[in-house]
């Protein structure tokens, strides 16, 4: 799916969420609650980045919330309850990213550190080698001067 296709399904998906409760009420449409537009947005944030992969099941949670504050504001507009739960949705869907996130930090991290481990194993090898050969190189170099014959004139 190419990044204009993703992008125009985001918009859809987030219009749809935003007027879908308002079309059924028709005139007397109440705009939502500051709390549920930021619920709206947050989720459809977390929808298109890293927790749609990595944190699916937080992911799942926002959603089900955000459809309780929809609900809610489709049955009682302008109640606390609809501020309440739209908070609540907010929250979730933040939540979601930022686990999300977290998750791919940590993974990147033990990636990091695996890589470096390994880098410093093989420059110990290194070093290992070549004291190795300085002792064999010492060692022959000993050996032929014991060798050679001495001229006592």
């Amino acid at each position: 799916m190419t990044a204009g296709r993703i992008a125009a399904s985001s918009l859809s998906m987030l219009l749809l969420v935003s007027v879908g409760p308002l079309l059924g009420t028709g005139c007397a449409a109440r705009q939502a609650p500051v709390e549920l537009v930021a619920a709206r947005a947050a989720y459809e944030r977390a929808h298109v980045g890293p927790a749609a992969e990595a944190n699916t099941r937080g992911l799942h949670a926002a959603r089900s919330v955000l459809e309780d504050a929809e609900r809610q504001f489709a049955e009682d507009p302008s109640s606390e309850e609809t501020r309440h739960l739209g908070y609540l949705a907010h929250r979730a869907a933040l939540r979601a990213d930022a686990e999300a996130r977290t998750e791919i930090a940590r993974a990147q991290r033990v990636q990091t550190e695996q890589a470096v481990a390994e880098i410093r194993a093989r420059a110990k090898l290194d070093r290992e080698d070549k004291d190795v050969e300085a002792e064999e190189r010492g060692a022959a170099a000993q050996k032929a001067r014991t060798a050679a014959p001495v001229n006592d004139e």
